[in-house]
């Protein structure tokens, strides 16, 4: 039995500071930089070559300890997608007879609780499905594990602020619910890292959270451009515009960077879910709503006449996506599934109408009948369907296709996941007041409890719910291929994100992110076509990259390949597998992570009583050391957090390890580890997301090597790995961006404009050809675009930084020396302004991302010094900038010190607006602002006493 393990092991001890380390704690050792991980970069070796590097490190780890760790970072950190291979292969790799057969002998081996329940959580998690006694002992599980990781946060907050910070990510934010997407860079720079695989895994993901994101930039200009040119937001006045919002879904649910087109497709189907609410939600009659409904049942356009123009509209629209999304099947495949789609938005209507119709009649139905209905209207069911076409696998054919659209179990308990969270917080995002009723109100009425006792009700029902979709997940159909799975779990995982619960109050959830808090951070990529040109990344960078993902390739399969030693290993394999998806970087080395976990299952198959007989002694009580083991009882609430139903000792262990958590971070409060632990327990891995929870595992992960001496040595290959491919996926996608935008603009012209334009166009192109033949190089980007000289760039720049504007409106407002002749000087743009402005503009063009939406046209001074000064390098061209800094500092402060013709008010105002510059322009390497936040904060929301 998988949970039998637990109760035996005499080599607990309490963690304590300064005391020697249990085994599980011992995960990690400080990363020895000759060692056989280490990766250095090599101008010799091919782009290919580096990539396998990484996977050479997933390759030689073992699967029985290492291996698992790295898979489970790689997956944190979101780039498992690269290491998919590898991964398998680690999953595979595992054998039973000789891991339980030292296990029977030798009661002092290493496989305590932190191993069991790792290898547990991320077989289960790749399909590989281990018994559990009845299930319940993970309800056990659970609640004991995040009783202890909560108690123990006042002692973690007093002696370790980062495992603290470590333990309250994993309480709030378990692995399994998480996203990746959403909680792998926070796991990237707040504290440094010498471990080997750690190191290289996060310097991959940071390349590759940087392509990715780049992609999806792109993708979400695609989006907007197509909203904007269907129309219906300026026909439907009244419905959401938040094409930004609708991408999210999409962006979370295909996370592969190859969906790209897929994501793109499904964001348009999401869109009309929205669109059609609010047309039923808020807008038509009912007989409107009656006719509109009958119209999308029979796809016939003759039902549509009566409707008013903007539900035409929406109906011809509708009908356009749905078609060509079945045209591209049929293309493919001989067949389409244009009846099975029809028909999926038909009952989609059919549910939206209902709902109309209860609140017409005011009838509020009982609460199995709201939540029967509500599942439906959802909108789950359209997404996956048209997800599962979209994927096009080998596994669409019409049998299943038609399996699919019959809403399956995989299908309604993540529908009930969305419905139910949606209406467990009592502000919804829609601009409605709840008149379609919501499952509190049902259940209030119908059994008379109070709103407490329907909340209660309710995330009984989400658990349950998620129970139903880890066995979907878990056992894996043959209809559905893992890209339909794993899409249906980051569904169910962004759901706490786009909706909030008021106050942030639930109890063992994640903590809701708001829904506009999301589309804040990806707003402002909208408009993509003015954005500044990046600069790309070097050749040797990208070679680097791709040896680094070699060498973690071969580390996983020196694991799966290894003999010797097997039992230790086996604690490697997992550490690596588990490091490298919480990364998430597992995408490069997939195969070497399956056969690991494959090997790995076979161990785990015919143990399913571990984790009971591990918690608990003889007696049934828990184990007291159990209770010290902080590290075990994380990796046991996260574990916990792939249960199904029926699993009571996973319910427990939730409880039991949340309880012990919980007290001991409030205990150390003050400390990292406190933190940490209280992160996991409101962001779970398994319900959240990768791209939220990541940074808080990685930095853990790191901070635990410093004290313990595991010998593993891929982990500076990890972290350095997860780094570089943020910025790799992050700069291709840039590129296209860049590609797409350029001379794109002229679309967004008025007529004439756009008859000048292509004018322009026609005259330039024409010059070059004649050129190009002439002397056989093209000079269109000359003629397309001169760069003045640096004096002339910043004497425009002085006026266009708007400092000008600024500070003339500041002198009238202050009311103070007003006279003609200090108004005249300042029309003159006096020293005290230009300076001011010069310091601006200098600042602004320092950065290589500003906040502006803008692609660099107008140059910078940086590219006008260099131009003029060819034999100039970058770094001079800067340094030139800071010295004008300097110089234009001087003049100001001459400027302030004399009073001869300004106040003094408004030359303390052109100082201050001088000293917020800085402020306003000191990117991080995330093109992020954090003195600008923190001297917000300062003033808006630190208190002082």
């Amino acid at each position: 039995m998988a949970l039998s393990i637990m109760s035996s092991y005499a080599s607990f001890r309490p963690f304590k500071p300064s005391s020697s380390l249990s085994s599980s704690q011992n995960i990690i050792r400080n990363f020895d930089e000759n060692s056989k991980y280490h990766i250095r970069s090599n101008g010799d070796l091919t782009p290919q070559k580096d990539l396998d590097k990484y996977r050479d490190v997933l390759r030689k780890a073992d699967p029985f300890d290492e291996g698992l760790k790295m898979i489970d970072a790689i997956q944190r950190l979101g780039i498992d997608y690269i290491f998919e291979e590898e991964i398998d292969k680690i999953i595979q790799s595992q054998s039973a007879y000789k891991f339980f057969r030292e296990f029977e002998h030798d009661h002092h081996h290493h496989q305590d609780l932190y191993d069991v329940a790792l290898r547990f959580r991320l077989l289960r998690q790749h399909g590989h499905f281990v018994p559990a006694e009845g299930e319940n002992i993970l309800d056990e599980a659970a609640l004991f594990s995040a009783q202890h990781l909560e108690a123990s946060m006042t002692r973690l907050h007093r002696y370790d602020q980062y495992q603290a910070k470590y333990v309250a990510t994993t309480l709030q934010n378990p692995t399994h619910k998480s996203l990746s997407k959403f909680t792998a860079k926070d796991l990237f720079g707040v504290y440094p890292s010498q471990n080997g695989y750690i190191n290289l895994f996060q310097q991959l993901a940071k390349v590759e959270f940087n392509r990715v994101q780049s992609l999806h930039r792109m993708e979400i200009d695609k989006v907007t451009r197509w909203w904007r040119d269907i129309g219906l937001a300026k026909e439907l006045t009244f419905a959401r515009d938040q094409p930004v919002k609708w991408y999210i879904w999409s962006m979370a649910c295909l996370t592969d960077p190859i969906l790209s087109k897929q994501r793109v497709a499904l964001t348009k189907s999401i869109s009309f879910i929205y669109v059609i609410d609010d047309i039923f939600d808020m807008y038509s009659s009912l007989d409107e709503l009656i006719l509109f409904t009958q119209a999308v049942s029979s796809w016939e356009y003759s039902a549509i006449e009566k409707l008013p123009d903007s539900m035409k509209t929406c109906f011809k629209a509708l009908d356009n996506m749905i078609n060509e999304s079945s045209h591209t099947i049929y293309q493919k495949r001989g067949w389409s599934p244009l009846h099975s789609l029809r028909k999926t938005w038909a009952s989609l209507c059919e549910a939206f109408l209902v709902e109309a119709k209860w609140f017409a009649s005011r009838h509020v139905p009982k609460a199995k009948e709201y939540l029967e209905n509500g599942v439906v209207s959802s909108g789950v069911h359209v997404v996956l369907v048209h997800i599962f076409v979209l994927l096009d696998e080998t596994s669409l054919t019409q049998k299943t296709l038609d399996f699919v659209e019959n809403m399956p179990s995989i299908i309604t308990s993540t529908a009930s996941i969305l419905r139910l969270w949606d209406d467990f917080g009592s502000a919804k995002d829609e601009n409605q007041e709840g008149h379609d009723g919501s499952y509190v109100e049902c259940y209030m009425k119908e059994l008379g409890g109070s709103v407490e006792d329907a909340r209660e009700e309710m995330m009984e029902k989400i658990s349950d719910a998620w129970k139903c979709l880890n066995k979907e997940c878990i056992l894996r159909n043959p209809a559905f291929p893992p890209p339909f799975l794993k899409a249906s779990l980051n569904l169910a995982r962004l759901v706490p994100l786009m909706v909030q619960e008021k106050g942030n109050a639930v109890k063992g959830t994640p903590l809701a992110l708001p829904g506009a808090h999301l589309e804040s951070q990806y707003s402002k990529v909208v408009t993509l076509a003015g954005c500044r040109i990046l600069k790309y990344l070097k050749d040797p960078f990208y070679m680097e990259y791709t040896r680094n993902i070699r060498e973690m390739k071969n580390v996983m399969n020196s694991i799966i390949l290894a003999d010797d030693d097997y039992r230790e290993r086996s604690i490697e394999a997992l550490n690596l597998v588990n490091a490298v998806l919480r990364v998430g970087i597992d995408y490069h080395v997939q195969d070497e992570i399956k056969s690991i976990l494959e090997r790995e299952h076979i161990i785990f198959s015919d143990h399913i009583n571990v984790f009971n007989e591990l918690m608990k002694d003889k007696k049934g009580n828990f184990n007291v050391l159990v209770e010290e083991d902080r590290e075990g009882l994380r990796e046991l609430f996260e574990a916990s957090q792939v249960r199904i139903e029926g699993e009571e000792v996973l319910e427990e262990a939730e409880v039991f390890s949340g309880e012990h958590l919980k007290e001991w971070a409030n205990l150390h409060r003050h400390t990292s580890e406190a933190r940490s632990i209280q992160l996991t327990l409101d962001q779970p891995c398994h319900k959240s997301l990768a791209r939220v929870t990541s940074p808080n595992f990685l930095d853990s992960f790191s901070a635990n090597t410093a004290t313990r001496d595991q010998g593993w040595t891929w982990m500076t290959l990890l972290n350095k790995l997860v780094t570089m491919d943020f910025k790799i996926v992050q700069s291709i996608h840039q590129r296209e961006i860049v590609q797409v935008s350029n001379w794109e603009i002229k679309e967004q012209l008025p007529d004439y404009l756009k008859i000048c334009f292509k004018a322009l166009d026609d005259i330039t192109n024409k010059i070059s050809y004649v050129v190009y033949r002439k002397h056989g190089w093209n000079p269109i980007d000359s003629l397309r675009k001169s760069l003045p000289n640096e004096e002339e760039y910043l004497k425009n720049a002085i006026v266009s930084s708007g400092v000008h504007v600024v500070l003339v409106h500041m002198f009238f407002l202050l009311g103070e020396g007003i006279s003609m002749e200090a108004v005249n000087l300042l029309d003159n743009i006096p020293g005290l302004v230009s300076s001011t402005a010069a310091i601006l503009r200098l600042w602004d063009d320092l950065g290589s991302a500003k906040d502006e939406n803008q692609n660099g046209h107008d140059g910078s001074y940086v590219e006008c010094y260099m131009k003029r000064h060819k034999e100039c390098s970058m770094g001079e061209a800067r340094e030139q900038v800071i010295r004008m800094i300097k110089n234009e500092w001087e003049r100001l402060n001459k400027e302030c010190f004399s009073p001869k013709h300004f106040p003094m008010c408004f030359r303390k105002g052109c100082l201050n607006a001088a000293r917020m510059v800085p402020v306003m322009y000191d990117y991080d390497d995330h093109h992020r602002l954090p003195s600008l936040q923190n001297y917000i904060n300062s003033l808006l929301s630190h208190q002082t006493i």
